[in-house]
């Protein structure tokens, strides 16, 4: 027999304006239980429903969850320690079917629930209280659940070598090291870290010399990677290099450590010195040629998303293998992230293209992957800049592509850059609590749902449409203007 529940409603004021003006909290309790003792703003309903669930009802959405996965959450003084933020009981503790005797909103807008017959404290009820601020988060978790996976910032401008350089020109890309390293005013600091969210590539200027600097400017992110090429690690070039960035021979556009897992997130690279004819640093917008293919040509698009290329690493005592797409997207065809690593590519398998019914083709992979390798290495698209001692970089490793030029090794000059890697879990938890600016649009959790997600896909590729259709002057392509006056890159 099925036994009816009650849903209480709650009317609260909304978080931020919408559509409707009020919001409605529901929670449905078992009916043979004592009916809970009601607010003086609660109206109730009647409802069946699956008597292990809880129903919050807002507007837009419904989460459901079970009255188990409520108690598990409750995030009291006794459940959590207030100073390390750490459960104190299993969520084996907890009955099956946790009973609720009652609800309550609170004046701030809090649902209070009293459990029954609890015992993982020793006690006969336990009390929760669930803020505001928690319940509106459960509102967008079916889209956050898995946030490591959420590669890329939400909001994006890609771009070519013409709008970089004016970029670069109107001080919106660049930081002295002196504003980059103030812990007093973090204020220029924030304007630089959002110029790295959004175009994936920063530089730093008036560096001091010193092997130690390439860490300090990454410690004001977070920790660095450490590698087994250690945490940090220095381009230069030697005689029988281990890998082709160590040596003078051109050194095409590609993502570093593809085969490694996981791929690091940011890549920093100090000049310490750069006297030789030639080793000028290239870039390109790996976002942006993504975008352009897919206008251009959605089949070739369609291959790389969904083929996988090989990425490797043998030479002992260090063995490293993985496999990704090219092109890695979403189900809301969001642009994840890139993986292109010619040097670093390995062979694929003999039968990798033959799955149940259908036979792939790497001869289309190879065709669609030169169209791509065209578009990126274009001459539009390809910045190109010889760093300078005192001059650093950081840029985004999943998202833009770098190169180097030839140098002449041993002809009375010399190049040195120190590198190091941070991870995307560092980049993505001081993303997360950077102060967004108006011009910064995702500024709520909504940002990472798939609505917004594929808003944002269609943002891009309009952007794309109006670069090529009327090219923004450089005067146009700027932002609020943040470097210190004369610190030239």
């Amino acid at each position: 027999m099925i036994r009816p529940l009650i849903r209480f409603s709650v009317r609260v004021p909304r978080l931020r304006p919408v559509v409707r003006a009020v919001r409605t909290v529901s929670t449905s309790i078992d009916y043979s239980l004592p009916l809970p003792k009601l607010g003086k703003d609660l109206m109730v309903k009647p409802v069946i429903d699956d008597p292990g669930m809880v129903v919050l009802d807002f507007q837009p959405g419904t989460i459901r969850a079970s009255r188990l996965w409520l108690r598990d959450v409750c995030r009291c003084p006794k459940c959590v320690d207030p100073h390390s933020g750490q459960k104190n009981f299993s969520t084996v503790d907890l009955p099956d079917d946790p009973k609720m005797r009652s609800t309550e909103l609170l004046e701030d807008g809090s649902v209070k629930v009293i459990w029954e017959n609890d015992n993982v404290f020793g006690e006969d009820v336990h009390e929760s209280i669930y803020t505001r601020a928690e319940y509106e988060k459960w509102r967008e978790e079916p889209h956050t659940q898995n946030r490591q996976r959420e590669k890329l910032p939400t909001q994006r401008k890609h771009w070519n070598k013409a709008t970089y350089n004016a970029l670069l020109q109107n001080g919106v890309t660049k930081i002295s090291y002196k504003d980059w390293t103030n812990t007093t005013d973090r204020a220029a600091f924030w304007r630089a870290f959002e110029a790295l969210s959004q175009t994936g590539l920063i530089f730093v200027t008036g560096v001091p010399h010193g092997e130690q600097e390439v860490e300090r400017i990454g410690n004001q992110i977070g920790m660095l990677q450490h590698t087994f090429y250690g945490t940090t690690w220095d381009v230069k070039s030697k005689p029988e290099a281990e890998n082709v960035a160590y040596t003078s021979q051109f050194l095409g556009l590609h993502q570093d450590l593809m085969y490694h897992d996981p791929i690091p997130r940011l890549q920093l690279l100090h000049c310490l010195e750069n006297s030789c004819e030639g080793g000028e640093s290239l870039f390109s917008d790996g976002l942006r040629a993504a975008l352009q293919l897919r206008k251009a040509d959605r089949e070739a698009f369609s291959t790389l998303t969904k083929r996988a290329w090989f990425f490797g690493y043998d030479k002992a005592p260090h063995h490293y293998q993985q496999k990704h797409s090219v092109i890695e997207t979403g189900y809301d065809t969001y642009i994840n992230c890139l993986h292109w690593a010619p040097p670093f590519q390995t062979h694929f398998g003999r039968g990798w293209f033959v799955t149940g019914q259908k036979s792939y083709s790497l001869l289309d992979l190879k065709r669609a992957a030169s169209k791509f390798e065209k578009i990126l290495s274009s001459e539009e698209n390809t910045l190109e800049v010889k760093l300078n001692p005192g001059e650093a970089v950081i840029f985004d490793n999943w998202r833009v592509l770098h190169g180097r030029r030839e140098f002449a090794a041993g002809s009375g000059g010399s190049r040195w850059l120190k590198g190091a890697y941070i991870t995307h879990q560092v980049f993505k938890a001081l993303d997360e609590r950077r102060p967004r600016s108006e011009n910064d649009t995702c500024r709520f959790p909504m940002s990472d749902s798939p609505v917004l997600r594929r808003h944002l896909t269609n943002e891009e590729m309009n952007q794309l449409d109006r670069d090529e259709k009327h090219p923004p002057k450089p005067e146009d392509v700027r932002l609020e203007p943040w470097h210190t006056p004369g610190d030239e890159l």
